[in-house]
Protein backbone atom coordinates (compact mmCIF):
# COMPACT_ATOMS: atom_id res chain seq x y z
CA UNK A 1 0.00 0.00 0.00
CA UNK A 2 1.47 3.58 -1.01
CA UNK A 3 2.09 5.84 2.04
CA UNK A 4 1.92 9.32 1.63
CA UNK A 5 4.54 11.31 3.79
CA UNK A 6 4.70 14.93 4.50
CA UNK A 7 6.24 16.37 1.96
CA UNK A 8 3.49 14.48 -0.79
CA UNK A 9 0.37 15.87 0.96
CA UNK A 10 2.08 19.52 1.45
CA UNK A 11 2.63 19.19 -2.42
CA UNK A 12 -0.82 18.04 -2.53
CA UNK A 13 -2.36 20.66 -0.50
CA UNK A 14 -0.31 23.62 -2.58
CA UNK A 15 -1.78 22.00 -5.59
CA UNK A 16 -5.29 21.70 -4.72
CA UNK A 17 -5.82 25.23 -3.61
CA UNK A 18 -4.95 26.80 -6.88
CA UNK A 19 -6.59 24.19 -8.78
CA UNK A 20 -10.36 24.79 -7.44
CA UNK A 21 -9.90 28.33 -7.90
CA UNK A 22 -8.30 27.52 -12.10
CA UNK A 23 -11.00 25.12 -12.39
CA UNK A 24 -14.26 26.86 -11.63
CA UNK A 25 -12.54 29.95 -13.21
CA UNK A 26 -11.94 27.65 -15.82
CA UNK A 27 -15.66 25.93 -16.55
CA UNK A 28 -17.18 29.58 -16.59
CA UNK A 29 -14.92 31.41 -18.91
CA UNK A 30 -15.42 28.38 -21.31
CA UNK A 31 -19.46 28.64 -20.63
CA UNK A 32 -19.53 32.08 -21.33
CA UNK A 33 -17.84 31.39 -24.76
CA UNK A 34 -19.97 28.70 -25.18
CA UNK A 35 -23.39 30.71 -24.26
CA UNK A 36 -22.38 33.62 -26.75
CA UNK A 37 -22.97 31.39 -29.44
CA UNK A 38 -25.78 30.88 -28.73
CA UNK A 39 -27.37 34.36 -27.75
CA UNK A 40 -28.85 35.43 -30.17
CA UNK A 41 -31.45 32.01 -29.94
CA UNK A 42 -31.94 32.73 -26.02
CA UNK A 43 -32.18 36.63 -26.45
CA UNK A 44 -35.88 37.64 -25.95
CA UNK A 45 -37.64 34.53 -25.38
CA UNK A 46 -38.97 35.32 -22.20
CA UNK A 47 -37.58 32.52 -20.86
CA UNK A 48 -37.67 31.48 -16.93
CA UNK A 49 -34.69 31.47 -14.55
CA UNK A 50 -34.48 27.50 -13.95
CA UNK A 51 -34.81 27.52 -17.95
CA UNK A 52 -31.67 29.07 -18.20
CA UNK A 53 -30.16 27.59 -15.39
CA UNK A 54 -30.85 24.27 -16.63
CA UNK A 55 -29.29 25.46 -20.41
CA UNK A 56 -26.13 26.30 -18.46
CA UNK A 57 -26.27 22.87 -16.87
CA UNK A 58 -26.44 21.13 -19.31
CA UNK A 59 -23.40 23.31 -21.27
CA UNK A 60 -21.36 22.92 -18.90
CA UNK A 61 -21.10 19.61 -18.11
CA UNK A 62 -20.08 19.55 -21.78
CA UNK A 63 -17.22 21.83 -21.46
CA UNK A 64 -15.41 20.09 -17.91
CA UNK A 65 -13.51 17.67 -19.85
CA UNK A 66 -12.47 20.54 -21.42
CA UNK A 67 -11.89 22.74 -18.37
CA UNK A 68 -10.11 20.11 -16.51
CA UNK A 69 -6.54 19.73 -18.66
CA UNK A 70 -6.59 23.98 -18.10
CA UNK A 71 -6.86 24.14 -14.70
CA UNK A 72 -3.84 20.99 -14.48
CA UNK A 73 -1.77 23.19 -16.46
CA UNK A 74 -2.26 26.48 -14.96
CA UNK A 75 -2.47 24.83 -11.24
CA UNK A 76 0.22 22.86 -11.81
CA UNK A 77 2.78 26.09 -12.83
CA UNK A 78 1.38 28.18 -10.17
CA UNK A 79 2.59 25.52 -7.60
CA UNK A 80 5.56 24.52 -8.54
CA UNK A 81 6.07 28.40 -9.43
CA UNK A 82 4.90 29.13 -5.74
CA UNK A 83 7.54 26.52 -4.25
CA UNK A 84 10.14 27.73 -6.38
CA UNK A 85 9.46 31.52 -5.71
CA UNK A 86 9.73 30.37 -1.56
CA UNK A 87 13.03 28.74 -2.81
CA UNK A 88 11.04 25.32 -1.07
CA UNK A 89 12.37 23.86 -4.37
CA UNK A 90 15.69 25.02 -3.30
CA UNK A 91 15.21 23.71 0.13
CA UNK A 92 14.26 20.22 -0.76
CA UNK A 93 16.92 19.89 -3.32
CA UNK A 94 18.86 20.46 -0.52
CA UNK A 95 17.46 17.81 1.73
CA UNK A 96 17.68 15.07 -1.27
CA UNK A 97 14.64 15.10 -2.92
CA UNK A 98 14.29 14.96 -6.56
CA UNK A 99 12.29 17.54 -9.00
CA UNK A 100 11.03 14.28 -9.63
CA UNK A 101 9.90 12.87 -6.34
CA UNK A 102 8.37 16.22 -5.97
CA UNK A 103 6.59 15.84 -8.89
CA UNK A 104 5.35 12.01 -8.13
CA UNK A 105 2.13 12.83 -5.84
CA UNK A 106 0.81 15.86 -8.28
CA UNK A 107 1.35 13.04 -11.27
CA UNK A 108 -0.64 10.29 -9.19
CA UNK A 109 -3.27 12.62 -8.52
CA UNK A 110 -3.51 14.00 -12.36
CA UNK A 111 -3.85 10.73 -13.36
CA UNK A 112 -6.76 10.48 -11.06
CA UNK A 113 -8.43 13.31 -12.61
CA UNK A 114 -7.35 11.84 -15.89
CA UNK A 115 -9.87 8.74 -15.08
CA UNK A 116 -12.69 11.12 -13.43
CA UNK A 117 -12.21 12.79 -16.93
CA UNK A 118 -12.41 9.84 -18.94
CA UNK A 119 -15.19 8.28 -17.12
CA UNK A 120 -17.22 11.90 -17.06
CA UNK A 121 -16.49 11.69 -20.84
CA UNK A 122 -18.21 7.95 -21.08
CA UNK A 123 -20.97 7.99 -18.85
CA UNK A 124 -22.20 11.92 -18.11
CA UNK A 125 -21.48 14.02 -21.30
CA UNK A 126 -24.07 11.80 -23.99
CA UNK A 127 -26.47 12.51 -21.25
CA UNK A 128 -25.91 15.81 -20.87
CA UNK A 129 -25.69 16.40 -23.87
CA UNK A 130 -28.46 14.71 -25.20
CA UNK A 131 -30.74 17.03 -22.66
CA UNK A 132 -28.70 20.14 -24.15
CA UNK A 133 -29.71 19.28 -27.52
CA UNK A 134 -33.79 18.26 -26.83
CA UNK A 135 -33.64 21.49 -24.84
CA UNK A 136 -32.13 23.82 -27.44
CA UNK A 137 -34.18 22.24 -29.82
CA UNK A 138 -37.29 23.63 -28.01
CA UNK A 139 -35.68 27.03 -27.36
CA UNK A 140 -35.02 27.61 -31.13
CA UNK A 141 -38.39 27.03 -31.86
CA UNK A 142 -39.38 28.75 -28.96
CA UNK A 143 -41.89 31.98 -29.99
CA UNK A 144 -40.29 35.04 -28.99
CA UNK A 145 -42.35 36.61 -25.74
CA UNK A 146 -45.32 39.25 -26.52
CA UNK A 147 -43.60 42.43 -26.88
CA UNK A 148 -45.79 45.16 -28.54
CA UNK A 149 -43.88 48.26 -29.79
CA UNK A 150 -45.22 51.57 -30.73
CA UNK A 151 -46.00 52.63 -34.27
CA UNK A 152 -45.30 48.58 -35.70
CA UNK A 153 -47.88 45.72 -36.58
CA UNK A 154 -47.15 43.28 -34.23
CA UNK A 155 -48.35 39.62 -35.34
CA UNK A 156 -47.04 37.20 -33.00
CA UNK A 157 -50.27 36.16 -31.80
CA UNK A 158 -51.80 33.88 -34.03
CA UNK A 159 -55.03 35.01 -36.37
CA UNK A 160 -54.36 38.47 -34.78
CA UNK A 161 -52.45 41.82 -36.07
CA UNK A 162 -51.96 44.66 -33.32
CA UNK A 163 -51.06 48.27 -33.57
CA UNK A 164 -50.26 50.99 -30.81
CA UNK A 165 -49.79 54.36 -30.92
CA UNK A 166 -47.80 54.79 -27.84
CA UNK A 167 -47.54 53.10 -23.84
CA UNK A 168 -46.82 53.86 -20.04
CA UNK A 169 -43.39 53.19 -18.70
CA UNK A 170 -45.01 49.73 -17.42
CA UNK A 171 -46.94 48.82 -20.68
CA UNK A 172 -50.24 48.25 -19.30
CA UNK A 173 -51.58 51.37 -20.41
CA UNK A 174 -51.78 52.01 -24.22
CA UNK A 175 -53.13 54.35 -27.12
CA UNK A 176 -54.56 54.48 -30.24
CA UNK A 177 -55.32 50.97 -31.12
CA UNK A 178 -56.01 48.78 -34.18
CA UNK A 179 -56.58 45.48 -34.16
CA UNK A 180 -56.99 43.33 -37.52
CA UNK A 181 -58.86 39.76 -36.84
CA UNK A 182 -57.98 37.51 -39.38
CA UNK A 183 -59.66 34.45 -37.77
CA UNK A 184 -62.27 34.03 -41.12
CA UNK A 185 -59.19 33.60 -43.06
CA UNK A 186 -60.77 36.44 -45.93
CA UNK A 187 -58.10 39.36 -45.11
CA UNK A 188 -59.04 42.42 -43.26
CA UNK A 189 -62.67 41.88 -42.94
CA UNK A 190 -62.88 42.83 -39.13
CA UNK A 191 -60.91 45.80 -37.23
CA UNK A 192 -61.30 47.10 -33.95
CA UNK A 193 -60.21 50.67 -33.02
CA UNK A 194 -60.17 51.70 -29.56
CA UNK A 195 -58.92 55.04 -27.75
CA UNK A 196 -56.89 53.52 -25.20
CA UNK A 197 -56.43 50.69 -23.32
CA UNK A 198 -54.87 48.09 -20.18
CA UNK A 199 -53.63 45.18 -21.12
CA UNK A 200 -53.85 42.43 -17.87
CA UNK A 201 -53.07 38.44 -17.86
CA UNK A 202 -55.07 36.03 -16.23
CA UNK A 203 -54.17 34.79 -12.61
CA UNK A 204 -52.41 30.82 -14.60
CA UNK A 205 -50.64 33.73 -17.07
CA UNK A 206 -52.57 31.61 -19.92
CA UNK A 207 -54.36 34.24 -21.36
CA UNK A 208 -53.41 38.17 -22.41
CA UNK A 209 -56.60 40.28 -21.73
CA UNK A 210 -56.78 43.72 -23.95
CA UNK A 211 -59.38 46.17 -21.53
CA UNK A 212 -60.58 48.17 -24.68
CA UNK A 213 -62.26 51.93 -23.96
CA UNK A 214 -64.29 54.56 -26.51
CA UNK A 215 -63.27 52.37 -29.38
CA UNK A 216 -65.61 50.58 -32.50
CA UNK A 217 -65.27 47.61 -34.79
CA UNK A 218 -66.12 47.58 -38.47
CA UNK A 219 -66.38 44.26 -39.48
CA UNK A 220 -67.56 43.51 -43.25
CA UNK A 221 -70.39 41.41 -43.65
CA UNK A 222 -68.71 38.39 -46.00
CA UNK A 223 -71.27 36.01 -45.17
CA UNK A 224 -74.01 37.64 -47.10
CA UNK A 225 -75.29 36.42 -50.35
CA UNK A 226 -75.16 39.57 -52.25
CA UNK A 227 -72.16 41.16 -50.31
CA UNK A 228 -70.12 41.28 -53.48
CA UNK A 229 -73.26 43.39 -55.05
CA UNK A 230 -73.34 45.85 -51.78
CA UNK A 231 -70.79 45.61 -50.12
CA UNK A 232 -72.27 45.57 -46.60
CA UNK A 233 -70.63 45.95 -42.75
CA UNK A 234 -71.53 46.76 -39.46
CA UNK A 235 -70.09 48.88 -37.34
CA UNK A 236 -70.18 48.55 -33.14
CA UNK A 237 -69.55 50.94 -30.92
CA UNK A 238 -68.52 50.54 -27.24
CA UNK A 239 -67.63 52.27 -24.33
CA UNK A 240 -65.64 48.96 -22.43
CA UNK A 241 -64.95 46.02 -24.37
CA UNK A 242 -62.45 42.68 -23.00
CA UNK A 243 -60.68 40.72 -25.55
CA UNK A 244 -58.72 37.75 -24.87
CA UNK A 245 -55.97 36.11 -26.49
CA UNK A 246 -54.80 32.58 -25.82
CA UNK A 247 -51.14 32.51 -24.76
CA UNK A 248 -50.44 29.09 -25.04
CA UNK A 249 -48.09 29.10 -27.99
CA UNK A 250 -45.62 31.21 -26.05
CA UNK A 251 -44.95 28.73 -23.02
CA UNK A 252 -41.98 26.27 -23.61
CA UNK A 253 -43.09 22.82 -24.75
CA UNK A 254 -40.40 19.97 -24.23
CA UNK A 255 -39.79 17.68 -26.60
CA UNK A 256 -39.27 13.85 -25.94
CA UNK A 257 -35.49 13.50 -25.35
CA UNK A 258 -35.81 9.94 -27.24
CA UNK A 259 -36.38 11.95 -31.10
CA UNK A 260 -32.73 13.09 -30.47
CA UNK A 261 -30.68 9.63 -29.22
CA UNK A 262 -29.81 8.87 -32.67
CA UNK A 263 -27.78 11.75 -32.76
CA UNK A 264 -24.05 11.06 -33.55
CA UNK A 265 -23.53 13.35 -30.71
CA UNK A 266 -25.55 12.48 -28.01
CA UNK A 267 -24.21 8.47 -28.03
CA UNK A 268 -22.78 7.08 -25.63
CA UNK A 269 -19.17 4.39 -26.49
CA UNK A 270 -21.17 0.95 -27.13
CA UNK A 271 -23.40 3.22 -29.23
CA UNK A 272 -20.82 5.03 -31.33
CA UNK A 273 -19.26 1.38 -32.33
CA UNK A 274 -22.65 -0.02 -33.00
CA UNK A 275 -23.23 3.49 -35.50
CA UNK A 276 -19.80 3.08 -37.06
CA UNK A 277 -20.02 -0.77 -37.84
CA UNK A 278 -23.16 -0.25 -39.57
CA UNK A 279 -21.75 2.81 -41.68
CA UNK A 280 -18.97 0.55 -42.27
CA UNK A 281 -21.02 -2.15 -43.57
CA UNK A 282 -23.31 0.49 -45.71
CA UNK A 283 -19.78 1.80 -47.48
CA UNK A 284 -18.61 -1.49 -48.09
CA UNK A 285 -21.80 -2.62 -49.64
CA UNK A 286 -21.98 0.83 -51.50
CA UNK A 287 -18.80 0.36 -52.75
CA UNK A 288 -19.53 -2.83 -54.24
CA UNK A 289 -22.87 -1.69 -55.85
CA UNK A 290 -20.50 0.94 -57.42
CA UNK A 291 -17.95 -1.36 -58.95
CA UNK A 292 -20.70 -3.98 -59.89
CA UNK A 293 -22.49 -1.15 -61.83
CA UNK A 294 -19.35 0.36 -63.28
CA UNK A 295 -18.03 -2.78 -64.28
CA UNK A 296 -21.00 -4.15 -66.20
CA UNK A 297 -20.28 -1.22 -68.43
CA UNK A 298 -17.49 -2.94 -70.80
CA UNK A 299 -19.56 -6.09 -72.60
CA UNK A 300 -16.23 -6.85 -74.14
CA UNK A 301 -14.14 -7.65 -71.56
CA UNK A 302 -11.88 -11.10 -72.49
CA UNK A 303 -12.19 -13.67 -69.74
CA UNK A 304 -9.81 -16.19 -71.37
CA UNK A 305 -6.82 -16.81 -69.86
CA UNK A 306 -3.76 -16.78 -72.76
CA UNK A 307 0.09 -17.15 -71.94
CA UNK A 308 1.96 -14.28 -72.17
CA UNK A 309 4.15 -15.79 -74.56
CA UNK A 310 1.52 -16.68 -77.22
CA UNK A 311 1.44 -12.22 -77.90
CA UNK A 312 3.89 -11.19 -80.83
CA UNK A 313 6.35 -8.58 -79.22
CA UNK A 314 4.76 -5.98 -81.23
CA UNK A 315 1.39 -5.10 -82.59
CA UNK A 316 0.37 -2.67 -85.04
CA UNK A 317 -2.69 -0.31 -84.18
CA UNK A 318 -4.56 -1.25 -87.39
CA UNK A 319 -4.77 -5.18 -86.27
CA UNK A 320 -6.45 -4.36 -82.96
CA UNK A 321 -9.41 -3.18 -85.04
CA UNK A 322 -9.17 -5.04 -88.21
CA UNK A 323 -12.90 -6.39 -89.38
CA UNK A 324 -14.70 -3.44 -87.43
CA UNK A 325 -14.73 0.47 -88.47
CA UNK A 326 -12.59 2.30 -86.29
CA UNK A 327 -14.72 4.89 -86.12
CA UNK A 328 -17.71 2.72 -84.41
CA UNK A 329 -14.72 1.22 -81.92
CA UNK A 330 -13.79 4.96 -81.28
CA UNK A 331 -17.34 6.42 -80.59
CA UNK A 332 -18.35 3.19 -78.54
CA UNK A 333 -15.09 4.09 -76.56
CA UNK A 334 -15.86 7.09 -75.48
CA UNK A 335 -19.40 6.26 -74.98
CA UNK A 336 -17.99 4.17 -72.50
CA UNK A 337 -15.47 6.31 -71.12
CA UNK A 338 -18.19 8.73 -70.51
CA UNK A 339 -20.49 6.23 -68.52
CA UNK A 340 -17.77 5.08 -66.35
CA UNK A 341 -16.62 8.57 -65.54
CA UNK A 342 -20.45 9.66 -64.74
CA UNK A 343 -20.89 6.28 -62.72
CA UNK A 344 -17.54 7.36 -60.72
CA UNK A 345 -18.97 10.49 -59.89
CA UNK A 346 -22.29 8.84 -58.81
CA UNK A 347 -20.68 6.43 -56.53
CA UNK A 348 -18.22 9.53 -55.21
CA UNK A 349 -21.38 11.08 -54.13
CA UNK A 350 -23.24 8.69 -52.87
CA UNK A 351 -20.04 7.42 -50.72
CA UNK A 352 -19.26 10.55 -49.38
CA UNK A 353 -21.94 11.68 -47.20
CA UNK A 354 -21.47 8.70 -45.49
CA UNK A 355 -17.89 8.77 -44.86
CA UNK A 356 -18.06 12.41 -43.65
CA UNK A 357 -20.64 10.85 -41.14
CA UNK A 358 -18.43 7.88 -40.00
CA UNK A 359 -15.79 10.65 -39.20
CA UNK A 360 -18.00 12.13 -37.03
CA UNK A 361 -18.42 9.01 -34.97
CA UNK A 362 -14.49 8.57 -34.51
CA UNK A 363 -13.94 11.98 -33.81
CA UNK A 364 -16.59 11.75 -31.19
CA UNK A 365 -15.26 8.46 -30.06
CA UNK A 366 -11.43 9.05 -29.76
CA UNK A 367 -12.01 12.62 -28.42
CA UNK A 368 -13.47 11.23 -24.71
CA UNK A 369 -10.09 9.59 -24.98
CA UNK A 370 -7.77 12.86 -26.10
CA UNK A 371 -9.00 14.87 -24.01
CA UNK A 372 -8.61 12.47 -21.19
CA UNK A 373 -4.85 11.87 -21.93
CA UNK A 374 -4.56 15.93 -22.47
CA UNK A 375 -4.76 16.30 -18.57
CA UNK A 376 -1.23 14.30 -18.07
CA UNK A 377 0.05 15.82 -21.14
CA UNK A 378 -0.34 19.39 -20.00
CA UNK A 379 0.41 18.45 -16.84
CA UNK A 380 4.01 17.52 -17.35
CA UNK A 381 4.15 20.86 -19.14
CA UNK A 382 2.88 23.05 -15.89
CA UNK A 383 4.98 21.29 -13.76
CA UNK A 384 8.26 21.65 -14.81
CA UNK A 385 7.22 24.88 -16.29
CA UNK A 386 6.36 26.42 -12.69
CA UNK A 387 9.64 25.20 -11.47
CA UNK A 388 11.85 26.91 -14.18
CA UNK A 389 9.70 29.98 -14.54
CA UNK A 390 10.13 30.09 -10.24
CA UNK A 391 6.56 32.57 -10.32
CA UNK A 392 3.56 32.40 -8.65
CA UNK A 393 0.26 33.84 -8.49
CA UNK A 394 -1.97 34.90 -11.48
CA UNK A 395 0.39 36.35 -13.23
CA UNK A 396 3.14 35.07 -15.24
CA UNK A 397 1.67 31.42 -14.66
CA UNK A 398 -1.71 32.49 -16.13
CA UNK A 399 0.60 33.96 -18.89
CA UNK A 400 2.07 30.92 -20.11
CA UNK A 401 -0.54 28.85 -19.01
CA UNK A 402 -2.86 30.54 -21.66
CA UNK A 403 -0.71 30.35 -24.12
CA UNK A 404 0.32 26.72 -24.26
CA UNK A 405 -3.93 26.01 -23.77
CA UNK A 406 -4.19 27.92 -26.71
CA UNK A 407 -1.77 26.24 -28.71
CA UNK A 408 -3.21 22.64 -27.25
CA UNK A 409 -6.68 23.98 -28.52
CA UNK A 410 -5.74 25.27 -31.91
CA UNK A 411 -3.74 21.95 -32.78
CA UNK A 412 -6.95 20.37 -31.47
CA UNK A 413 -9.65 21.91 -33.68
CA UNK A 414 -6.80 21.44 -36.98
CA UNK A 415 -7.16 18.18 -35.98
CA UNK A 416 -10.86 17.83 -35.77
CA UNK A 417 -11.14 19.78 -39.08
CA UNK A 418 -8.88 17.69 -40.75
CA UNK A 419 -10.69 14.30 -39.07
CA UNK A 420 -13.97 15.76 -40.68
CA UNK A 421 -12.91 16.94 -44.44
CA UNK A 422 -11.17 13.23 -44.48
CA UNK A 423 -7.97 15.06 -44.77
CA UNK A 424 -6.92 12.66 -41.75
CA UNK A 425 -7.98 9.21 -40.01
CA UNK A 426 -9.61 10.12 -36.45
CA UNK A 427 -6.80 7.92 -34.63
CA UNK A 428 -4.31 10.61 -36.13
CA UNK A 429 -5.84 13.50 -36.53
CA UNK A 430 -7.69 13.62 -33.05
CA UNK A 431 -4.36 12.90 -31.64
CA UNK A 432 -2.58 15.65 -33.00
CA UNK A 433 -2.27 17.72 -30.30
CA UNK A 434 -1.14 15.38 -28.22
CA UNK A 435 1.71 14.10 -30.45
CA UNK A 436 2.99 17.76 -30.44
CA UNK A 437 3.07 18.48 -27.03
CA UNK A 438 3.98 15.22 -25.36
CA UNK A 439 7.64 16.15 -26.67
CA UNK A 440 7.81 19.33 -25.44
CA UNK A 441 6.41 18.18 -22.21
CA UNK A 442 9.39 15.68 -21.79
CA UNK A 443 12.03 18.21 -22.61
CA UNK A 444 10.69 20.85 -20.31
CA UNK A 445 11.24 18.11 -17.81
CA UNK A 446 14.79 17.73 -18.96
CA UNK A 447 15.32 21.07 -18.26
CA UNK A 448 13.75 21.78 -15.34
CA UNK A 449 15.72 18.67 -13.63
CA UNK A 450 19.13 20.14 -15.39
CA UNK A 451 18.01 23.94 -13.43
CA UNK A 452 17.92 25.13 -16.93
CA UNK A 453 17.73 29.14 -16.99
CA UNK A 454 14.88 28.85 -19.85
CA UNK A 455 13.71 32.37 -18.89
CA UNK A 456 16.83 34.34 -18.05
CA UNK A 457 17.81 36.66 -20.21
CA UNK A 458 21.21 36.77 -19.39
CA UNK A 459 21.95 33.41 -19.70
CA UNK A 460 20.59 33.56 -23.48
CA UNK A 461 22.93 37.02 -23.89
CA UNK A 462 26.19 34.58 -22.41
CA UNK A 463 25.38 32.13 -25.45
CA UNK A 464 25.70 34.42 -27.80
CA UNK A 465 28.68 36.67 -26.48
CA UNK A 466 30.92 33.76 -27.09
CA UNK A 467 30.92 33.84 -30.67
CA UNK A 468 31.79 37.50 -30.82
CA UNK A 469 35.14 38.27 -31.60
CA UNK A 470 37.57 39.33 -28.90
CA UNK A 471 39.30 42.49 -29.61
CA UNK A 472 43.04 42.32 -29.46
CA UNK A 473 44.37 44.16 -26.64
CA UNK A 474 47.59 43.14 -26.53
CA UNK A 475 49.94 45.85 -25.85
CA UNK A 476 53.29 45.73 -28.05
CA UNK A 477 56.59 45.96 -26.02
Amino acid sequence: MLKLKKIDIFIMRAFLQPFAATFFISVVVLLLQHLWKYIDDLAGKGLEWYVIVEFMVYSAANLIPLALPLAILLASIMTFGNLGEKFELTSMKAAGISLQRAIRPLFFLALMLSGFALWFSLEVVPVANLKWGALYYDLLHQKPAFDLKEGVFYNGIEDYSIKIASKDKTGSRINDIIIYDHREGRGNTAVVLAEYGLITQSEDQRFLIFELYNGKRYEEMVNQPDYFQRSQFSITKFSKQHMVFDLSDFKLTRSEEGLFKDFWKYRKLPELEQGMDSLRGEINSREAAAKKSYFQLYHFMDTVQISQAAFPAYLRLDSLTRGTKKSTAISQSLSISRSGQGQIEFAKNDLMPVKYLLAKYEMVWWQKFTLAVACLVLFFIGAPLGAIVRKGGFGLPAVIAIIFFLIFFVLNMIGEKMVRELVLPAHIGMWLSTFILTPVGFWLTYKSTRDSALFNIDAYLRFFRRFRPQDDKTEKA
